[in-house]
């Protein structure tokens, strides 16, 4: 499988990268804007420095893969509270637009989105039928990616 993950370098990536990358038959391809130190001796990884927003990057990349893994996000509190058109913009829109622009290629057939238990609010011991309740910019902004995604599948 060819599969596209965005924020390689970020916590989750960090730890699913290398993971899938132990399967000879994966090739990985990383967009990130921060270095993946970790992907040093693997074969099976293609690296693309830049940030998953950057079309010029979409458009060398999109055409290889058959999955995407979105994980590419704005984060921190402190970020996401003083720059809320920043946090609405990647974690909401450009979100958005990447999965258009997967719809676009019928080689992807798979798109894995990390939203965030922050869409449920203060809610304790939820599950994905639990109805959601945002308390934040970055909760509204992966509620509404995810939404769209749902509405595009």
């Amino acid at each position: 499988m060819k599969t596209l993950v965005t924020g390689a370098s970020g916590f989750l990536g960090s730890a699913l990268v290398p993971l899938l990358a132990s399967d000879p038959s994966n090739h990985i391809y990383l967009v990130d804007a921060k270095p993946a130190e970790f992907i040093s001796g693997y074969k099976n990884i293609t690296f693309f420095k830049g940030d998953f927003t950057d079309p010029s990057i979409l458009s060398k990349v999109l055409p290889l893969v058959q999955s995407v893994i979105h994980l590419a996000a704005f984060l921190g509190v402190d970020n996401c509270e003083a720059d809320p058109n920043k946090t609405l913009s990647i974690n909401g829109l450009s979100s958005c637009t990447l999965f258009d622009q997967c719809a676009n290629y019928p080689n992807i057939t798979k798109i894995i989105y990390t939203s965030s238990s922050e869409v449920y609010g203060d809610a304790l011991n939820v599950s994905e039928q639990a109805i959601p309740a945002p308390k934040s910019d970055y909760a509204v902004a992966k509620l509404f990616a995810e939404s769209y995604l749902h509405s595009l599948s």
